[in-house]
């Protein structure tokens, strides 16, 4: 469940009265915290995007530049010419031997990519999810132990934004190099060149099967995001799944099954249950009859 585990006493939902009823017998603040994020996360649909300095990784984002280029030509001569211009801010190598030309990147360019990059990753929002609801770890780090929740979304999002606008969005997997080495961008970068920081992360979280959706904050353009919510399409919650340590029938459950209730198409909503596989170290995915 994104932000479950986080608490922000200043929320305060407005709730039907079977929901206040719930939750005011709770009193443990950590525990209401918990039910005033689900609340959210189901009922209005706001899932949290994060920037960069509230993620737990103090990793995210890194990279490195790509200090030269290389091209291949028979005539190196056209490449002794092209050089003189001293237009594109780069000076040349030539090696003889291959036939290629190594274009090494002036340190003010590189400097100013590097400041550019940095800048535009300060306004980037993560919506961060798991492509497997069976994991072990993820259960035991992101859902209270086992005792909350995962919530299934189908895979295209639909962000709805201020004054009826929306933004259609894919999510796109976290790759983890095997040399565990930033990825490198190139001095030019493309959008997608500039998008590899924030889908790269360090082997040791392979775990997580990370897919992000990620949002940029721009004024005056498409998306005006800042730190928080925001509100995903009406129909995006495909399931819900309960975890394995969960009381059977208790209020937790009960609370998140009269959330459901109270949303349009709530009905087509499926709820299932995380239990303990009999003889393995691992989780299965039952339909709750």
């Amino acid at each position: 469940c994104p932000g479950a585990s986080q608490c922000d006493p200043k929320i305060d939902d407005p709730k039907t009265e079977a929901s206040k009823a719930d939750e005011s017998e709770v009193h443990d603040p950590k525990k209401n915290c918990q039910r005033r994020h689900l609340y959210r996360l189901i009922v209005k649909r706001e899932f949290f995007f994060a920037n960069r300095e509230m993620l737990n990784d103090p990793f995210e984002f890194r990279f490195k530049l790509k200090n030269e280029r290389s091209l291949s030509e028979k005539r190196q001569g056209e490449y002794e010419l092209n050089v003189e211009d001293g237009q594109s801010g780069l000076s040349a190598k030539i090696n003889a031997h291959c036939m290629v030309v190594k274009f090494l990147i002036n340190p003010q360019t590189m400097q100013h990519t590097y400041d550019r990059l940095e800048k535009q990753n300060q306004k980037m929002g993560v919506f961060s999810l798991s492509k497997d609801p069976k994991g072990i770890l993820m259960w035991a780090h992101y859902a209270d132990a086992h005792r909350g929740i995962c919530v299934g979304i189908k895979p295209q999002f639909k962000v709805l934004l201020e004054k009826g606008r929306t933004l259609n969005g894919f999510p796109k997997e976290v790759l983890y190099p095997l040399r565990n080495e930033y990825p490198v961008i190139d001095v030019y970068p493309t959008d997608d060149d500039a998008k590899k920081s924030m889908l790269s992360k360090s082997i040791d979280w392979k775990y997580e099967k990370e897919w992000r959706l990620i949002l940029a904050e721009e004024k005056g353009g498409v998306v005006e995001w800042k730190n928080g919510p925001l509100r995903l399409r009406d129909n995006a919650i495909s399931e819900i799944i309960v975890g394995c340590e969960m009381e059977i029938g208790g209020d937790d459950e009960m609370a998140v099954r009269e959330w459901v209730s109270e949303i349009e198409g709530g009905e087509n909503i499926q709820f299932m249950r995380a239990k303990r596989h009999p003889s393995e170290y691992a989780l299965e995915i039952k339909p709750i009859e």
